[in-house]
């Protein structure tokens, strides 16, 4: 979509765009190799899931991702 938003010349639509998963992974995953701990932190945080949905024993089960069971909003 960024790349379709950027060929029409629409940054206001560019920059509401959400980025899936697998970009906040890689993204973070860049900053973790630069050395910027903290820089990784804040794009999971901000832009990571909250909840993901899993199949466990034939059922779909609601479970907290990773990044929310490490740096969850209420834990310091």
């Amino acid at each position: 979509m960024v790349t379709l938003y950027d060929h029409h010349h629409l940054p206001e639509k560019m920059v509401e765009v959400k980025p899936d998963e697998d970009t906040i992974k890689r993204v973070a995953n860049a900053f973790r190799k630069l050395g910027q701990e903290e820089k990784s932190k804040l794009v999971t945080k901000r832009y990571g899931l909250k909840w993901k949905y899993i199949h466990f024993i034939g059922e779909r089960v609601k479970v907290r991702t990773e990044a929310w069971e490490e740096e969850g909003p209420f834990r310091s």
